[in-house]
């Protein structure tokens, strides 16, 4: 069964949502904190007025109290006054019943309120008191104060309730803005700082001759497409080195060609002298001559066939592959290549140990090879020198380290820097293109290993090769 297809947001679908979100919460938030203060208001002025009421209320008991004491006929008039304030006021905050929800607490009020006030009408009309009278007007007098004093207490709570509900409100819009602007700081963190420190990385590692891919993200944003971008460059620029390694290897072919002709010569000379010596004498040549002769021309015949096959060996294009490789074999091999374009007095000395097998591409390794050792040639301005080719292990840091070494001109502190870039040479004229070394440089940093080099001009160039003893990729 396949589910239903999900719906992929990319990172500016993600982030425009999240503040979207973000923003609904604050209006619903500020909406509802908006209104609260509206209820603070009113409130307020509720409570403003229930005071001025109990107020009220008290100075008219004051005046009860006066009169019933002095029966002084001003006290009724006061009582009077104050009871038509006390209407007033209630006339007033009537409308808060609906707004505040406090319509039975006004009810309450109103119903205490008219009970004291038909009590105070018969004082007003009564020409004489009894106790009972008075005492009615006593206990209705205390509990429209007591009405009114809890009124006034319950509505100063809610006020508050409604003011730590605010500061509750305030820590949670606080919460929610911390909890959005960690989740945007970690999304963008995690899609799309993380990447690009990633990509950067192995922007860095190309510089390095490292052409691995990078692991594509689950999602389907930008991301991805960048970093699918960046892998199909990687393959682009890879495919490109590789055609750039054979274009070298046909220019280095044009300047083998006329060595291996020379090479070849000399083999089919002794196969033609042979022969002919043969046919002269064939009919009086004893048998040990003549199969020594034709020993001797099959000997000839393997070596221009040795010579044919190393010169196709060199040329042909292959595939990127590290397998343990013979490093003498490999450096005799490379030097029999070049031995005849060798000038005579240049002499070119091995020390490598016969046992030394390295993990390597070992065509790509005879091609940095044959550019170090022709540059090294051609740096002996009169083709008079020695060039050492020295190996040992390093088993501390599993290395093995190459040396190759000339006693050529040397090159000047401020070129040192840069003789590894594409299309920097020394030379001058069309003798160098500017790329053996170039080349050398990626194919020695695609073994994961190092090249360095050391110079002082008038004496000599030493340049040191580090290549891992282990193969990392296949372990």
């Amino acid at each position: 069964m396949t589910g239903k297809p999900r719906i992929a947001l990319n990172i500016r679908q993600k982030v425009v949502l999240s503040f979207a979100i973000y923003a609904l919460v604050v209006i619903c938030i500020g909406y509802y904190s908006y209104t609260n203060l509206e209820r603070i208001g009113q409130k307020l002025v509720f409570l403003e007025k229930l005071n001025e009421l109990s107020s009220a209320a008290l100075e008219m008991r004051r005046y009860e109290k006066n009169y019933l004491l002095y029966r002084s006929p001003e006290a009724i008039e006061e009582m009077a006054a104050y009871m038509n304030l006390m209407e007033e006021i209630i006339r007033e905050i009537s409308p808060f019943a609906k707004t505040l929800r406090v319509g039975k607490l006004l009810e309450k009020l109103q119903a205490d309120f008219m009970d004291y006030k038909a009590e105070a009408m018969h004082i007003d009309t009564a020409s004489t008191l009894s106790e009972e009278t008075l005492e009615g007007l006593r206990i209705q007098g205390k509990k429209l104060i007591y009405s009114i004093e809890t009124a006034v207490a319950e509505q100063r709570s809610k006020l508050f309730s409604i003011i730590r509900f605010l500061k509750t409100q305030l820590l949670v819009v606080l919460g929610v803005a911390v909890f959005i602007g960690v989740f945007i700081a970690n999304m963008i963190a995690v899609k799309v700082i993380r990447p690009l420190k990633e990509i950067e990385k192995a922007t860095l590692s190309i510089a390095e001759g490292n052409m691995e891919q990078l692991p594509l993200p689950k999602t389907y944003d930008e991301t991805r497409s960048v970093i699918e971008a960046f892998n199909t460059m990687l393959r682009e620029l890879d495919m490109r080195q590789d055609e750039l390694i054979q274009a070298k290897k046909l220019s280095s072919l044009g300047i083998l060609t006329s060595g291996v002709a020379h090479q070849l010569n000399n083999p089919l000379n002794n196969i033609s002298t042979t022969a002919q010596i043969i046919l002269m004498d064939l009919d009086e040549m004893p048998k040990e001559s003549l199969r020594s002769m034709i020993a001797n021309i099959e000997t000839e015949v393997r070596r221009a066939q040795d010579i044919v096959k190393g010169l196709l060996e060199f040329s042909r294009a292959k595939h990127f592959s590290i397998a343990p490789t013979d490093l003498k074999s490999l450096i005799d091999k490379t030097i029999r290549l070049i031995a005849s374009d060798l000038p005579p007095q240049i002499e070119i000395s091995v020390d490598v140990p016969k046992d030394l097998i390295i993990p390597m591409d070992a065509q790509r390794m005879e091609q940095v090879l044959l550019n170090m050792i022709t540059n090294s040639v051609q740096a002996m301005e009169t083709a008079r020198g020695k060039i050492e080719i020295i190996a040992v292990t390093d088993p501390e840091n599993d290395k093995a380290v190459i040396k190759i070494r000339d006693t050529g001109k040397g090159i000047p502190k401020e070129y040192i820097g840069r003789i590894f870039d594409p299309f920097f040479t020394t030379k001058g004229g069309s003798s160098g293109t500017g790329l053996g070394l170039s080349i050398a440089y990626g194919i020695i940093k695609k073994h994961r290993g190092s090249i360095e080099v050391a110079s002082e001009v008038g004496k000599g160039t030493e340049f040191t090769i580090r290549l891992p003893l282990i193969n990392k990729e296949a372990s």
